[in-house]
């Protein structure tokens, strides 16, 4: 049997290029998701442009993501890349049901508002669960799952009401 064919188990670190990488296309293909589905709300608000839409989703969405990254960078000691990178899968597999919703809202003459609900629902729900199942998997405390969810519920819902409210 020729051992040049077998594949061991590589437990050595992934090199920190390769995690700065994965971080930075995680972050543009959910900033890209997210901004597009914010631009096809456009079609139930219209006093926003698409571009506006785009932009106020990609700052509901995405300023509890920036905070949370920043909370794990300065708490997280040896465990933060790591962590980061598992944020970095949670985000961009979280918003892929964003996709599909937004292109129906493009392309449909008279969408139902239930569609971006039911999305935003099942993506939220995803994206917990994910985060439940990576911080086992990392064997971190779950504190930082309700310090994810709470950074993302509370500023989702602070610039909804900016937004809206004032």
């Amino acid at each position: 049997r020729d051992r040049n064919y077998e594949q061991g188990i590589d437990t050595s670190e992934m090199p920190m290029h390769f995690r700065y990488s994965y971080l930075l296309l995680s972050t543009v293909i959910a900033s890209i998701v997210t901004f597009l589905f914010g631009a096809s709300l456009a079609v139930f608000f219209p006093e926003f442009s698409w571009l506006e839409g785009g932009g106020a989703m990609l700052m509901i969405a995405g300023t509890g993501w920036v905070l949370q990254t920043i909370l794990a960078t300065w708490q997280m000691g040896s465990k933060k890349f790591e962590y980061l990178s598992h944020m970095a899968s949670i985000m961009w597999l979280g918003v892929l049901p964003l996709l599909p919703a937004a292109l129906l809202l493009l392309f449909l003459r008279d969408p139902s508002p239930q569609i971006p609900m039911l999305a935003v629902g099942f993506s939220s729900l995803m994206m917990l669960r994910q985060h439940f199942i990576r911080l086992n998997s990392l064997q971190t405390s779950q504190v930082w799952t309700l310090s994810w969810l709470l950074s993302l519920q509370s500023t989702a819902w602070l610039w909804i009401a900016i937004f809206f409210i004032f």
